[in-house]
Parts: structure tokens; C-alpha cells; sequence
């Protein structure tokens, strides 16, 4: 397994996984299509409409699969944390490593694939 981007709490109660996975800037840009979706003339061109919800699309998957992962590894670090207070969470925080790492694979493979 290549943990290539490890997620880093970032204070704010997110993690960040670096650069590859900015959630932020993938925010924004889907608020920005967001915005242009919703203007009266998006139809005008509708080639360009077709591209603009195509990327809008690609765009929350994206973020959905990050959020999942982001959720994946608050869940081991709420188990970490748990044991670390002398709770016998164990089997909890086997599982959620799983969880975690599978994810992970996941998501690496498919950037690999999709660029």
C-alpha cells in the first residue's frame, strides 16, 4: 500500500490531504459552475452548457469521495483517540484502518486511472 498523501488535521476540525486532494478549491470552483448554471442564458450555448454541468458533475463526485475519505479518517482518529483514554475500542479501530486504507487505494487508483 502507498500512502502517498497522508491527511494532516488542519485545526479547523477538516483534514487536508495536500495538494492532490484540495478540497477548497474544489469548493469553490463548483460554486462558481454552480452560479453559472443557474444563469438565465446557460442554454444559449449548449455546447458549452453541456461541458459546464459535465464538469459540475465530475466536480461533486470528486468532493464526495474526498468527504467520504475525510470522514473515514476522522473515524480512526476518533478511535485513536478513544483508546487513548484506555477505552478497549480495538476491533473499532482495526476496522476503521481498514476502512481507511481501502478508501484510500480506492481513491489513488482512481485519480491513476482518470488523471
Amino acid at each position: 500500500m502507498s500512502l502517498s498523501a497522508r491527511p494532516i488535521p488542519t485545526g479547523n476540525g477538516t483534514m487536508s490531504f495536500g495538494g492532490i486532494f484540495d478540497l477548497e478549491s474544489l469548493s469553490r470552483e463548483l460554486e462558481r459552475l454552480d452560479a453559472r448554471a443557474a444563469a438565465p442564458d446557460l442554454w444559449s450555448d449548449p455546447t458549452q452548457a453541456q461541458s459546464l454541468l459535465q464538469r459540475r458533475t465530475r466536480l461533486t463526485e470528486e468532493l464526495e469521495g474526498f468527504r467520504s475519505l475525510q470522514k473515514k479518517a476522522e473515524d480512526v482518529q476518533a478511535c485513536l483517540d478513544l483508546a487513548g483514554e484506555g477505552e478497549d475500542v480495538h476491533d473499532d479501530l482495526e476496522r476503521a484502518v481498514a476502512d481507511f486504507v481501502e478508501a484510500l487505494d480506492s481513491r489513488e487508483l482512481e485519480l491513476m486511472l482518470t488523471g
